[in-house]
């Protein structure tokens, strides 16, 4: 048997292979290798987050000579999937905590540091090292305020903002996206049953 074939084989499944590797490692953004996140409002660092385990790695808070960096990055949810979270996987802080805020769409709208007033914000909360494990989105849910987020959060774009005033701090949050669940049985009959009096409305008219 010739072994033109499976060589052609072994070659698809290698570069699939390498494809899948690409796909992964570009879904996650690490500050020491794609650079710095940017601290500027109008310009929020983009970042297109796909299906599985997205980890974003960062660090902020004010240096030796106390100018204090921000990290503010857009990142998208493509169209047929959704957040479910953003476990905070790892931080550490000379401090006791730090904030991290959440707005719908780009650029960020708030001011930063101790100027930010909330206006937009649809969620935020002070982080501890104890919330290691925890998920940031739960935390983040405020039912006290009309503009909190409820996870999972759906398709779009939102931007999130780490930052601290008084401490340096570092930080790995994992992103969590999977796809649409698919209709209910119970859905499907609603639908094909609104159809189908759409049909016999139609054949009358």
């Amino acid at each position: 048997m010739s072994t033109k074939p499976l060589c052609l084989a072994a070659t698809i499944l290698a570069f699939a292979g390498l494809c899948l590797a690409s796909s992964a490692r570009a879904a996650n953004y690490s500050e020491a290798v794609d650079g710095d996140l940017s601290g500027t409002p109008a310009s929020p660092t983009a970042w297109l987050l796909d299906n599985g385990a997205n980890v974003l790695t960062g660090a902020g808070g004010p240096d030796d000579m106390d100018v204090n960096d921000y990290d503010l990055v857009a990142f998208t949810v493509p169209a047929g999937l959704q957040l479910n979270s953003i476990i905070i996987t790892s931080f550490g802080i000379d401090g006791r905590q730090n904030f991290f805020g959440l707005q719908e769409g780009s650029p960020w709208l708030d001011e930063l540091g101790m100027d930010v007033v909330g206006t937009y914000l649809i969620g935020y909360e002070l982080v501890a090292p104890s919330e290691i494990g925890m998920d940031l989105l739960e935390k983040m849910v405020d039912d006290s305020n009309p503009n909190s987020l409820h996870p999972p959060l759906v398709s779009g774009v939102y931007t999130l903002l780490a930052q601290d005033t008084t401490s340096p701090f570092s930080y790995t949050l994992t992103f969590n996206v999977s796809n649409l669940p698919e209709p209910t049985g119970a859905a499907l009959g609603i639908a094909a049953a609104l159809a189908l009096a759409t049909m016999a409305r139609r054949r009358r008219a």
